[in-house]
């Protein structure tokens, strides 16, 4: 441990039993979270409820509420098999504290713990995959290895990576890297495998990797500086060039989908720690300087979280959504399709287990002219005809579609037509039946 780091015996304690500290921290931070959306549902955001669909697929009336322990499961998971890894490879502990301390003070591992992320998963899978690997039964990482190029192409590119720059060209690691060739091919050929997964929202570049700029998720501005200086800084460390390679491979994925933050914050954080201990190792010319600029930098952690946290209420989808869809599930026809905001869609088919029109994966041109014309109509005659075609019997309206559908002149005008009748409310919410000659009562 630097000298800077061991005067400081608070430091040097929470270093020395760090795997603990983070284990209880990351339980703590849990339950703080979990406290403050007590007025929602204890699974939070759209891709949560995308995997809640999945499960209702196969198991009816699955309890939601055992699915919200899996967001802790996975993290507690990643972080035990974290360290069992940076323990092999003789990590700095120095430089796995900071770098672990600034990932669970981020927006998007503290959004991790509300919701089920795909990139968690994938994270927990490849972790689970590099440790089994080094032991003696090291052939049964293929197990985790393979199951990761289930999930995209993007999870698959990252596995090779790490086969590839391995150190060591063992027999072992060449019959992996040509099975998960293998499997990449067949994915891309003949399973359905997408590029990468989601997205789940709608999508905003900037707030999506920027905490502080209020949406849910990425790290702090603070980070981002400080992962730019460290990108010219990590070349020292030998044990961390992999993260060279892997920079424009997530960067690319973040401009196709920023659903793969995930991915991009760990490694942005890694540099980011690399140049936080490059600074504060040196020796200020104004001690108290440095005292202060370290404190600015935690203030600016802990806004980040204070962010993230006061957000949370305004996730989706509160209580008011679930009993409209619960509504939806148990007053309508089991073929009606939904007409919503593309957000909206992974709750109508996770909650009301009912048909979206539309949803934010949604590729289909016809689909989405169809959803923009409705929304931006000057009159009945501009969507009527399609809602008949495509057999959309309710529209479902929440705060967030309000701001959508009420744009401009907006098709909410169109709903006292009617052909139009509220069957629904519930604080913020309502569902209205289109009559559509099938559906006339």
């Amino acid at each position: 441990m630097n000298k800077y780091f061991r005067e400081s015996k608070t430091i040097s304690y929470l270093v020395s039993n760090q795997q603990k500290v983070f284990f209880l921290l990351i339980i703590l931070l849990y339950g703080v979270v979990f406290l403050s959306h007590l007025q929602q549902p204890v699974l939070l955001g759209e891709e949560s409820y995308h995997y809640v669909s999945i499960v209702n697929e196969y198991i009816d009336n699955f309890p939601t509420f055992v699915l919200a322990v899996i967001p802790l499961l996975i993290q507690l998971g990643i972080l035990t098999l974290f360290y069992q890894i940076t323990n092999k490879i003789k990590l700095s502990k120095t430089f796995t504290f900071f770098f672990v301390l600034f990932v669970v003070l981020s927006p998007f591992f503290l959004y991790s713990l509300t919701s089920i992320s795909t990139y968690a998963i994938f994270t927990l899978l490849f972790l689970l995959g590099v440790v089994m690997e080094k032991e003696k039964w090291g052939w049964f990482a293929i197990i985790p290895f393979a199951l990761t190029t289930f999930i995209d192409h993007f999870s698959t590119i990252l596995v090779l990576l790490y086969l590839f720059l391995g150190k060591s060209r063992s027999v072992k690691k060449n019959v992996f890297l040509f099975f998960i060739f293998l499997l990449f091919f067949v994915n891309l050929f003949f399973l359905n495998v997408p590029l990468t997964q989601g997205p789940f929202y709608v999508t905003d570049y900037v707030g999506d990797i920027i905490a502080d700029l209020g949406n849910i998720g990425g790290i702090s501005f603070f980070l981002i500086i400080l992962a730019v200086i460290g990108i010219g800084l990590t070349w020292r460390n030998k044990k961390l060039y992999a993260t060279y390679f892997i920079l424009p491979f997530a960067i690319l994925a973040f401009i196709l989908n920023t659903n793969t933050s995930f991915i991009l914050s760990l490694v942005l954080i890694s540099f980011a720690t690399t140049s936080f201990l490059t600074i504060f190792r040196q020796k200020w010319v104004y001690p108290d300087l440095k005292k202060i600029v370290a404190l600015i930098f935690f203030l600016g952690l802990i806004f980040s979280t204070l962010s993230f946290l006061s957000q949370i209420p305004l996730q989706n989808p509160h209580n008011d959504h679930v009993e409209s869809l619960k509504w939806l599930e148990d007053s309508t026809p089991t073929n009606a399709v939904i007409f919503s905001t593309p957000e909206n869609g992974v709750f109508i088919k996770a909650i009301a287990e009912r048909t979206p029109f539309i949803t934010s994966s949604t590729k289909n041109t016809e689909i989405l002219t169809i959803y923009n014309q409705t929304i931006n109509a000057g009159s009945t005659s501009d969507f009527f005809a399609d809602f008949e075609e495509k057999r959309i019997l309710y529209i479902y309206i929440n705060e967030n579609s309000k701001d959508q559908f009420y744009r401009n002149r907006g098709f909410h005008v169109f709903l006292n037509d009617e052909r139009f009748k509220l069957v629904h409310s519930s604080e913020n919410t309502e569902v209205w039946m289109f009559k559509d000659g099938h559906n006339s009562n």
